[in-house]
This record gives structure tokens, sequence and C-alpha cells, in this order.
């Protein structure tokens, strides 16, 4: 797959998913860190901006709920494209993330293609945007 290469930060307890995602996103072409929960995540992202962020939302420490919140409040962060990556399907879940701004909501079990389309369509979107002004 030829990408540019974008940096991506993967939020995610789970050390085997978090691995595999930052693994697999190496392999398709990015840039990849992983952090194993929203203090960590957080923390990285003061030290270093990426261009997309995937948070899983069920964490110890700064769950998904907060480090959400701490990202839309933060004005260094809050224009960091997120993508939620999660085991909750809820419709409260997904209402809470998108009015907190996340651009894309997968739930586990997903299909790795699937999360780079996600990747790759906000950028497709913030290019054609481009090319219309």
């Amino acid at each position: 797959m030829n990408v540019p290469s974008r940096k991506v930060l993967v939020i995610e307890d789970e050390a085997d998913i978090r691995e595999r995602l930052v693994r697999g996103l190496g392999f398709a072409g990015y840039d990849a860190s992983g952090a194993s929960d929203g203090a960590e995540g957080i923390a990285r992202l003061m030290e270093a901006p990426v261009d997309v962020i995937i948070c899983d939302m069920m964490m110890p420490s700064l769950n998904g709920f907060g480090t959400l919140t701490v990202l839309s409040d933060h004005p260094d962060l809050a224009g960091i494209p997120v993508i939620v990556l999660t085991a909750l399907g809820e419709r409260t879940t997904r209402d809470f993330a998108l009015g907190k701004g996340v651009r894309g909501y997968l739930t586990k079990p997903f299909q790795f293609s699937e999360l780079v389309e996600t990747i790759e369509g906000l950028f497709e979107s913030t290019h054609a945007e481009a090319e219309v002004r």
C-alpha cells in the first residue's frame, strides 16, 4: 500500500491489540506508535503531535471518555482527527464520541482494512475540501 507517511497514535490498553495495530499500520506505510491509556497518550501528544489518533474507550486510568474530553477541550489537540476503536457499540457511547468531534467509530471485532479505509477517508475528504476552495 502506498500512502504518505502519516503519524498515528494508537491509545489502547490491551498490549496485544495495541502491538498488532501499530505493527499493521507500520506495514501499511504509517508511522505508528502506541500508548497504554489516555494519560500516556495525552503526554505523548504534548511531546509530539500526530496526524491521527485511534482511541479505545474502555481503559484504566484515563479512559476513552476522559481522553476524548481532554482532546476536544485542549486548543493544541482538538484539531487532531480521532477514530474510536472499541467494543462499545451502544448508541449513547457513539453519540458521546461524535459529540466530542470523533471522525470515525469502529466496533470490535473489526477488519483491519476498515481501519485503513477510515484513516484514508479522513485525508481524502480534507484533500477534496482543499481542492474545492
